[in-house]
């Protein structure tokens, strides 16, 4: 064997290895894609099954209220409107069936009983947080 054959076959040698090396990086890579994709699968599949919570629109109201329930102002009618979760009439539709079901509570104001705010029930609160930690152990 010659040089410039030996020197062919070093080239051809390092040129394999180089791309194996990007076949192995873009693997993985598509591995681990595939395990994001497989873990927001399953916390949309959670999502699904939180009880009372029947579209995107409910969890987002949902999560609202008891965001600035945690803060400890919760939310009026207005003040739900103001954040354009969807139209005035979808919110009232949605938020109606939300209290009927029983995971959201309407409290008339102890200074104006014109004035209404909303809150979320024991229940809603247990629930969801049981839910945010079945989310938790899907993502590990």
């Amino acid at each position: 064997m010659n040089y410039s054959t030996a020197r062919g076959e070093q080239q051809k040698i390092n040129w394999l290895a180089t791309h194996k090396i990007i076949r192995l990086k873009a693997e993985r890579t598509a591995s681990k894609n595939m395990s994001t994709f497989r873990k927001l699968k399953a916390v949309r599949d959670l999502l699904n099954r939180l009880p009372g919570i029947k579209t995107y629109k409910d969890f987002d109201l949902t999560i609202e209220i008891g965001y600035f329930q945690e803060k400890g102002t919760p939310l009026s009618l207005k003040q739900l409107l103001l954040l354009e979760i969807a139209s005035k009439a979808t919110v009232r539709r949605h938020l109606d069936r939300l209290i009927s079901d029983g995971l959201v509570i309407k409290h008339t104001s102890p200074n104006d009983h014109r004035s209404v705010h909303y809150a979320l029930s024991a229940a809603a609160i247990k629930s969801l947080h049981n839910y945010l930690k079945q989310i938790g152990k899907s993502l590990e």
